[in-house]
């Protein structure tokens, strides 16, 4: 199946777009990271500005909402990936598809089966596991479980499982997924712009850390203007379920924690991906 394929190009270049992400995060503050890369999105698609039009009102305040929810989403994924080991802060982002499914027993009062809650709480005995292991290298006497880096990252999972499930809903409505990546783009853009200027973000300092660190976010944008076309294309196709494209492209965790971990040499990385894969069984069950 050719979404499936898409969908996976998508994991795999939304992972490797991860370790540029944390690379950065030495050096550059979350809503700094942001604003550069949302607007180096918007120029890799200066190509196709001849095919993008105007929506209609209704279809573009749910792509705005969707872009409130993603710029929260990236926010605080970028908050958290600052503050932890890639290892620890990219295995949070399976979280979405335990909120995707949450979402659709509160919303649309559909049931969970007993490999869905078999796999929960298989899920959420990996990620206990991940914390144990974080909190033996951390310092701090209180566990990072409780920690605002890793709440950051759940959160990031909620706001980011909302905008992918407003994807399948616009996508639906005959949106051509070059319109939705320009207008949710620039909706992106808008709103840590604005985020920039509210924060009073110092931005003498990121400009002399870009002089040498530009080329890092051309190679980012790059990636993610990749993994969100591909991604949206797969949603456009009738039989991409939402509950296997969320998970699917949560698979761009394997490329994070192992190489990204090897990357920058983080402790106990094994013990980590043992954690990541038991979370990716859970994931596994609960989209059965």
């Amino acid at each position: 199946m050719i979404w499936v394929i898409f969908i996976l190009f998508s994991a795999l270049t939304r992972g490797i777009g991860d370790i540029f992400y944390k690379k950065l995060s030495f050096d550059f503050s979350p809503q700094t990271i942001l604003l550069f890369s949302s607007f180096l999105n918007i120029l890799f698609l200066v190509p196709t500005f001849g095919c993008i039009e105007v929506l209609e009102p209704k279809l573009m305040g749910f792509v705005f909402l969707k872009a409130v929810a993603m710029t929260t989403a990236w926010l605080l994924f970028l908050y958290s990936l600052k503050k932890l080991p890639i290892s620890v802060a990219t295995p949070l982002q399976i979280l979405s598809t335990l909120f995707a499914i949450i979402f659709g027993f509160v919303f649309l009062k559909e049931y969970l089966t007993i490999l869905q809650s078999l796999g929960i709480f298989i899920l959420l005995g990996g990620l206990l596991t991940l914390q144990i292991i974080s909190k033996k290298e951390s310092s701090r006497k209180t566990s990072s479980f409780l920690s605002m880096a890793f709440f950051s990252g759940v959160l990031a999972s909620f706001f980011s499982a909302l905008s992918l499930t407003l994807d399948r809903y616009l996508l639906r409505n005959l949106i051509d997924p070059a319109n939705l990546q320009f207008w949710f783009y620039i909706f992106i853009f808008i709103n840590t712009f604005l985020v920039f200027l509210v924060l009073k973000t110092p931005y003498k300092k990121a400009l002399q850390n870009l002089k040498t660190k530009w080329w890092i976010f051309v190679i980012l944008s790059l990636f993610l203007v990749i993994s969100d076309r591909t991604y949206m294309m797969a949603a456009t196709y009738p039989l991409a379920l939402l509950g296997l494209l969320i998970p699917m492209k949560r698979l761009s965790i394997i490329f994070s924690v192992f190489i990204g971990g090897k990357a920058f040499k983080e402790r106990n990385l094994n013990s980590k991906i043992l954690a990541t894969f038991v979370m990716l069984i859970g994931l596994v069950l609960m989209v059965w």
